[in-house]
């Protein structure tokens, strides 16, 4: 039996649609915003702006903003295979990874953040 812990949890989903349009829906400044957040911005190593098709690579910055929330979320791109796998430094020093997996009738997306801190920090 597994043993429970906080640093780190992982969801599952089947979605019916191709990997490659999920891979753009996670990758993309239009994929992410057409369902997940409010506003998006990608920024390549030379500190350019990514056009809002264009597919993060390792080595990009973000910073994310939510629907209902006015904070911001400011990391960094890891891995991104431009294919099925990517992962991102998400609430340093966690991480998250997002891994498409084609199933024939469906998509599994894996989601697992992981390196969760288990202790607060005390100011």
């Amino acid at each position: 039996m597994e043993t429970l812990t906080f640093d780190s949890f992982t969801k599952n989903i089947y979605i019916k649609a191709p990997l490659e349009k999920l891979y753009r829906c996670w990758a993309t400044k239009e994929g992410i915003e057409s369902w997940f957040l409010r506003k998006a911005q990608f920024i390549n190593k030379e500190g350019k702006l990514r056009n809002s098709a264009e597919q993060i690579r390792a080595g990009d910055s973000y910073i994310w903003e939510w629907h209902n929330w006015d904070g911001q979320e400011k990391g960094s791109v890891l891995k991104a295979n431009g294919k099925d796998f990517m992962e991102i430094l998400f609430a340093a020093p966690s991480k998250v990874s997002v891994t498409l997996e084609d199933k024939g009738s469906a998509v599994l997306v894996t989601l697992k953040q992981y390196d969760i801190p288990t202790d607060e920090k005390i100011c």
